[in-house]
């Protein structure tokens, strides 16, 4: 799961991800399958569809009801990002993480 308010430009991911070549067949697949740059939910399947990397395009207030539709059981948060401006650690983004979550991983 992966909130994007500014997603990356192909052509700017793949020079970020050329710094990885081990990674170099992962991160082809990756860019060849990343969605337009259009508001809302998009999912790129990986391994056969055994995983799935769900994206929300979008400001995280804006978009959080996505999380609906979508039900992860991992989270990846860069807090870094968000703790000059408060957004990750807000009330309502916190429990909209939280009910929008995979509730047998969270123990509920």
């Amino acid at each position: 799961m992966s909130f994007e308010n500014r997603p990356f430009v192909k052509k700017d991911l793949l020079r970020v991800l050329s710094q990885y070549p081990t990674f170099l067949n992962e991160s082809k697949e990756l860019v060849s399958k990343l969605p337009l740059n259009a508001k809302g939910l998009h999912r790129i399947n990986f391994a056969n569809g055994r995983i799935t990397l769900s994206l929300i395009y979008g400001d995280l207030n804006e978009t959080l009801d996505e999380l609906n539709e979508s039900n992860p059981s991992l989270w990846s948060v860069d807090y870094h990002k968000f703790e000059f401006n408060g957004t990750i650690t807000s009330k309502v983004v916190i429990d909209g993480i939280v009910a929008g979550s995979d509730n047998d991983i969270l123990g509920i």
